[in-house]
């Protein structure tokens, strides 16, 4: 990524303007204190940062930091995220970390606000009542998504436009762009082969004369993904490491696909599915397609 798109970046996740939650914090102390301490040159920040990291405490892809403060390092990636959460920030009201800095040199760190909760794979089971809360929430956020367009086209893509983050595609290498949904179709982890189900290869084949909207997906909702409360309802949504522009059914395959092979894969699809019902089908057809792809 050129240092120009990087400046955009840093830009966007610093500026206390460019955020909805910082503007309702912006007259508060401590956001005055981090503007002032945003002023600092970047190598001075990104030395406190690695200092802190020596009291980090792993948490999956994210290092959890003193004073309720989280990083990520890394490359594009973790600059393309934060573009994300930022556009998310700004146009949704789904509950997503804050980008308080980002520095781009030798590697990016992004540095985010905590976002308060308990993530749903630390419940063992799920109560019809608490599966019903999860879902009515997750619809709001999902259809929130849904209506944030393209302005890459038909393109399938990562927020700037180029190639992304998919643990449903690839779980360790980049991904994409694909051109259109068809060429996207031809893909190996979408392609229909003999060794299929005939009746589900039928269905495949009907489905995919849809033209999809192509809109702005999560990309990993996942059960470790969605933060609840103590009362089960959804109070934020992290991981958005895999959020790209893809189609409109994508949150409900990949998303379905996340818990596959785990206790709870069944429940966590149909909560899944009472967020986006009219992509049933395509469920189906993932669903079969994942018994031959490996993401390997």
């Amino acid at each position: 990524m050129n240092s120009a798109t990087a400046s955009r970046l840093l830009v966007l996740a610093t500026n206390p303007e460019s955020n909805s939650r910082s503007r309702i914090r912006r007259n508060t102390l401590g956001s005055l204190l981090w503007s002032m301490w945003l002023r600092f040159p970047h190598r001075i920040r990104r030395r406190l940062y690695r200092f802190l990291f020596f009291f980090s405490r792993p948490s999956c892809s994210v290092l959890k930091l003193p004073f309720g403060l989280y990083a990520k390092v890394g490359g594009d990636s973790v600059l393309q995220e934060a573009l994300s959460l930022q556009f998310v920030a700004d146009c949704t009201t789904i509950p997503v970390p804050q980008v308080l800095d980002l520095i781009s040199a030798d590697s990016v760190i992004m540095l985010m606000s905590h976002v308060h909760g308990m993530p749903v794979s630390s419940l063992d089971t799920l109560t019809e009542e608490q599966q019903t809360l999860i879902a009515d929430t997750l619809r709001d956020w999902l259809n929130q998504l849904q209506y944030l367009r393209s302005p890459h086209g038909r393109v399938l893509c990562g927020y700037l436009g180029g190639s992304f983050t998919s643990y449903r595609i690839h779980r360790t290498c980049f991904v994409g762009p694909f051109q259109s949904q068809n060429r996207f179709h031809e893909h190996p982890c979408c392609a229909i082969t003999s060794s299929h189900d005939p009746k589900v290869s039928s269905l495949a084949a009907i489905i995919r004369q849809k033209r999809y909207d192509i809109s702005f997906v999560h990309g990993n909702v996942s059960p470790e993904n969605v933060l609840i409360n103590n009362k089960g309802i959804p109070i934020g949504l992290i991981g958005w490491e895999c959020s790209a522009w893809m189609p409109s059914y994508w949150d409900l395959t990949a998303g379905s696909w996340s818990a596959r092979g785990r206790m709870g894969e069944t429940v966590w699809s149909h909560i899944l599915i009472r967020c986006l019902p009219q992509y049933t089908d395509e469920l189906i057809v993932d669903k079969e397609l994942c018994k031959t792809y490996s993401t390997y």
